[in-house]
């Protein structure tokens, strides 16, 4: 049994996870340690974030079920506005990995109007940099998971190229922030964690 989310804390064991070899060594303790406290922000979030984005919005734990031999380097519960899943919508996701927690507004490839989104993207470049340009915004596109995301180059040529990213056929949205920690945990507080889903909201309703 999980306790009520109020700060949440990943310790330095808890993410050294990511560095297991093996898939199944991974997943089981991904499985046993990691998904029920992602389960709990899941629970402790939803509602809140139904309220900031003005849509029903439910939690999914990531389940990695394409994954059958390398080990998932990350893992994440998405916030989406369908219950049934959320790879074909814009979602919000607190990621974990080996050397950082993150928040993360992503699209994946999946998703049936990227072409759309793209578009709204590269008109919505110029607002979204007045809105975003006091946030230390990472990009985790094609991301090594080694090091931390490099962080963006703020900018409307910036938004133009994720725009036209998202727009290839296999393309995707992944931009975020991270919380660092010291060498024994990182500790988030509700309410940084909360402040970092409103900060991300104009990402996030350019592209719902």
């Amino acid at each position: 049994m999980v306790a009520p989310v109020s700060e949440i804390v990943w310790t330095a064991q808890e993410l050294s996870i990511f560095e297991i070899e093996g898939f199944e060594q991974r997943m089981s303790q991904i499985r046993e340690k990691i998904q029920p406290k992602l389960r709990a922000i899941g629970e402790r979030f939803s509602q809140p974030l139904s309220r900031l984005t003005s849509q029903p919005c439910y939690a999914h734990v990531a389940k990695h079920m394409r994954r059958t031999v390398n080990p998932p380097p990350e893992t994440w519960v998405a916030f989406g506005p369908s219950a049934r899943g959320y790879k074909q919508f814009c979602h919000y996701a607190f990621v974990v990995s080996a050397k950082a927690v993150h928040l993360r507004v992503v699209v994946k490839s999946e998703a049936p109007n990227r072409h759309e989104l793209s578009e709204r993207l590269r008109k919505e470049a110029t607002q979204l940099f007045k809105e975003t340009k006091d946030i230390a915004l990472r990009s985790y596109w094609n991301w090594n998971f080694k090091e931390s995301a490099p962080l963006i180059g703020n900018g409307e040529a910036f938004w133009q190229e994720a725009a036209a990213k998202l727009a290839l056929k296999t393309g995707e949205f992944d931009v975020g922030i991270e919380f660092s920690g010291d060498s024994r945990s990182v500790n988030i507080s509700e309410g940084d964690l909360m402040r970092a889903f409103e900060q991300l909201s104009p990402i996030h309703q350019t592209l719902r």
